[in-house]
């Protein structure tokens, strides 16, 4: 088959159309690591959609010339570009979903994590396997039936079997799934057991106040119209239970031990998340809200596990709330529960009591009979 001869205004699209794409290209500069690699092949895709976009732009407006369009069949470029995505795009997304498993979060460290670890596996396996013979289908098709002179497309209004089993096979499988979820956000929004350790987290722009009940295992009242520079969480000192009530820089919890979030926003809306644990709970102002679960694996054991001894569990705070946003974290760390007590034992409360006032020492104190020794200095 002979190739037809480009015009001069071809030629010129073409070339920009590679120099569009090579820029693309030349900004990833060769790395070993599995991230930018993966960004390589976006940009490849990128380049294969601009291709498909402007040939699609090209049909629609009608802008085919004679020559040198004449003798092209786009129908079947079109199909072998389409394939071209399906495989580069599918390549991709399973190579690179193992070669990029170290970023993922490790085994979940609660009990309830390990359970929506299970059902978010679930669910991604029934939708990736309807996900990958759809659209291996629709390219599949979109290359094998292109459009061809002469021949006829088959007519197939209906087929009430067929209709009746892609409606009821999805709707068992998705029913399954809500009833599997009801079950398991049921179970996790239960009522906080008995001997449940209570932390108070208190979101404000742009850091978290932490608060633990001292001695007495009861937290102190608070209100806002109190919080000063002195006084990060409001307390009313007034009230003798307060005055036990730590405020440490960073979060304790006991392993195998239930947990109990009491969370609170001081200005703007803020959300409370533990990637490690899979917790996460809005802080709302005005409302008060609450979430509780058991750790099941201590910092160290997951330094251990992960290899990585600077390894530590984080709280973050996943509602963009200003612009000071990225600063919201707190390191949490996972113990035994004796090793929670000596901890909890040793902080200060943040309560201090105002020093009384001092005494004037007497060597500052003028005596009576010095007066007139110092009158007769200075008129001197």
């Amino acid at each position: 088959m002979r190739l037809p001869k480009l015009s001069k205004s071809v030629q010129l699209l073409f070339l920009l159309l590679l120099f569009t794409v090579s820029g693309l290209f030349a900004q990833t500069e060769p790395t070993s690591t599995g991230l930018e690699d993966l960004m390589f092949w976006v940009k490849i895709l990128l380049g294969i959609t601009i291709i498909l976009v402007l040939n699609v732009l090209r049909l629609v407006f009608k802008v085919r010339t004679e020559e040198p369009f004449a003798n092209v069949d786009f129908n079947k470029l079109n199909g072998r570009i389409s394939l071209a995505f399906l495989i580069v795009g599918m390549f991709a997304a399973i190579y690179y979903s193992f070669d990029l498993s170290d970023k993922y979060l490790p085994e979940a460290a609660s009990d309830h994590g390990r359970i929506i670890d299970s059902m978010f596996n679930t669910t991604l396996i029934i939708t990736g396997i309807a996900t990958i013979i759809t659209n291996v289908l629709l390219f599949w098709f979109a290359f094998k039936y292109a459009k061809k002179e002469g021949q006829k497309a088959l007519y197939y209004p209906d087929n009430h079997k067929l209709e009746l089993l892609w409606t009821v096979i999805p709707a068992i499988v998705l029913t399954t799934l809500v009833i599997y979820g009801a079950k398991t956000w049921t179970e996790i929004t239960a009522e906080v057991p008995k001997g449940a350790y209570e932390i108070e987290l208190t979101g404000k722009q742009f850091a978290w106040n932490i608060r633990y009940a001292g001695l007495d295992n009861k937290f102190g009242p608070t209100n806002f119209r109190k919080i000063s520079a002195t006084n990060e969480a409001g307390f009313d000192f007034e009230d003798a239970s307060s005055h036990d009530d730590v405020m440490p820089g960073e979060i304790h919890m006991p392993v195998g031990k239930p947990v109990h979030l009491k969370i609170k926003a001081r200005d703007v809306l803020h959300s409370v998340f533990m990637p490690h644990f899979r917790v996460k709970m809005d802080a709302v102002p005005g409302m008060p809200t609450s979430f509780w679960f058991t750790p099941n694996t201590t910092t160290k054991e997951m330094r251990k596990k992960l290899n990585n001894p600077e390894f530590n569990f984080e709280l973050a705070c996943t509602e963009v709330c200003g612009r000071g946003h990225f600063s919201m974290k707190r390191i949490i760390v996972v113990e035994t529960e004796a090793e929670f007590k000596v901890w909890l034992a040793k902080q200060k409360p943040y309560y201090q009591p105002p020093t009384p006032a001092s005494e004037v020492p007497d060597s500052l104190e003028v005596k009576q009979d010095t007066m007139p020794k110092i009158t007769m200095v200075l008129n001197k």
